[in-house]
C-alpha cells in the first residue's frame, strides 16, 4: 500500500464539501473522516485510533497530525457555523475551516518531504430548492 498523496486526499475532501457531503458531527464524515475513506474509528483513543490510521492511510499520519486536522477543522466551533445534526448554517465559516485545515494537510506532507504543487480552493455553489 502506497501512502496517500496530497493530490489525492484534497480530492477526496474536496469531493465531500462539494456534494455537501461533510458532516462535522459525524466522525465518518468530517474532515478527518473523510480523509480515512469514512472509517469513524480514528476518533477513538489508543490503539482504535492508531489501527485505523495505519489500515486506511498506512500509517502515514500520525495520532497527533490526525488531531491537528480535527483541531484546525473545528476551530470555527465557537462561531457556531453547524447545527447539533451537521447541517451548515453559515457556508462563510464552512470555507473558512476548509482552506485553513487544507493548508495544515499541506503542511503535514510538505514536512514529510512530499512537494505539492499550487492548487486552487474555491468556495462552493450550492443549489436551493
Amino acid at each position: 500500500m502506497k501512502n496517500p498523496t496530497f493530490k489525492e486526499q484534497y480530492d477526496k475532501i474536496v469531493t465531500a464539501y462539494l456534494k455537501n457531503e461533510l458532516n462535522p458531527m459525524s466522525c465518518r464524515a468530517c474532515f478527518v473522516g473523510n480523509l480515512l475513506n469514512n472509517n469513524n474509528a480514528w476518533a477513538g483513543y489508543g490503539l482504535n485510533a492508531e489501527e485505523c490510521i495505519q489500515k486506511e492511510v498506512n500509517g502515514f499520519y500520525s495520532v497527533v497530525d490526525i488531531r491537528r486536522l480535527e483541531s484546525e477543522f473545528m476551530l470555527t466551533n465557537k462561531h457556531v457555523w453547524y447545527s447539533p445534526n451537521g447541517n451548515i448554517l453559515d457556508e462563510n465559516y464552512l470555507y473558512d475551516a476548509m482552506e485553513r485545515t487544507l493548508l495544515v494537510l499541506k503542511q503535514i506532507h510538505e514536512s514529510k518531504g512530499e512537494i505539492v504543487e499550487d492548487y486552487q480552493f474555491t468556495k462552493r455553489e450550492l443549489q436551493t430548492a
